[in-house]
């Protein structure tokens, strides 16, 4: 079993208020890291359909390399971590490649990853979040940008989302 975000040597996780749901608005975007990804994600669509991970390629945006991370959706509803992106392994102090959300011992995380996640899959629309968290009694601000991938152009089954913080955009 993977250790979590408490013990030696981790920083302690703690969600400084509730997740919501907005609309997603592009203007939200703030971090022009994310920004860029998302134009590039509008870039891939075909037509109406979103675009699939073949139509994505990391040579593509280098700016935004351990930035990214890439969550599987599961056919029971669940989702698993792909991959987790270096720069938020380093930020928040876990990594969470390959750990199916379901099974992660710390619950109030992962049911607000999965409900965040479960949206963004079901409204097939891109979500922009402002977040908190706290470590050792320091609060740092981050914005996160989650975008939907479909291998058919229409059933997500993967999402992407990236990381921005601070000033370095």
């Amino acid at each position: 079993m993977r250790e979590g975000f408490a013990g030696p040597g981790r920083k302690q996780f703690r969600t400084a208020r509730a997740i919501t749901m907005p609309a997603f608005q592009p203007d939200a975007i703030r971090h022009e890291r994310l920004r860029r990804f998302y134009a590039y994600w509008r870039s891939k669509h075909r037509g109406d359909a979103l675009p699939g991970r073949a139509q994505i390629d990391p040579l593509e945006f280098p700016w935004a390399l351990g930035y990214v991370t890439l969550h599987d959706t599961l056919p029971n509803g669940d989702f698993r971590v792909r991959l987790d992106a270096t720069e938020a392994v380093a930020f928040f102090g876990v990594d969470l490649t390959g750990t199916v959300l379901s099974t992660h011992h710390d619950r109030e995380m992962a049911e607000k990853m999965m409900e965040t996640l479960t949206h963004v899959a079901r409204t097939r629309a891109p979500l922009v979040l402002d977040r908190e968290f706290a470590i050792q009694n320091r609060y740092w601000r981050y914005q996160s940008l989650m975008l939907p991938f479909a291998t058919d152009g229409k059933t997500v089954d993967m999402l992407a989302s990236v990381l921005g913080y601070g000033g370095d955009d």
